[in-house]
């Protein structure tokens, strides 16, 4: 089964302020950037349980090559997953915890 994918306002901020900095970098890494987060997020979509789980019902998922992982939960009754967070993996994992609460 595919579930749909709802993300969440502050997930969204979280992939257009990293894709921005990585145009600054280069401008077509931007792009690529945003493409691998998609395609993780399409297969998440059809594997949503494949990911472990890092706190509570929150699953993370490592975007390779970029050093990024995208934070989700499964909402079994409306068949969804959720995205809370596209954070880079060097960052405080706290940050989605608070975001849950």
């Amino acid at each position: 089964m595919v579930y749909t994918v709802k993300i969440l306002p502050i997930a969204l901020k979280d992939l257009r302020n990293e894709k921005i900095w990585y145009q600054e970098q280069s401008e077509n890494i931007g792009e690529e950037f945003k493409k691998e987060i998609y395609q993780e997020i399409d297969y998440i979509s059809k594997n949503p349980n494949h990911f472990q789980l890092k706190y509570q019902s929150i699953r993370q998922a490592l975007v390779k090559p970029f050093p990024y992982a995208i934070f989700y939960f499964i909402d079994e009754e409306r068949a969804r997953i959720v995205l809370v967070g596209i954070l880079h993996v060097k960052r405080n994992p706290k940050i989605i915890q608070k975001r849950i609460k």
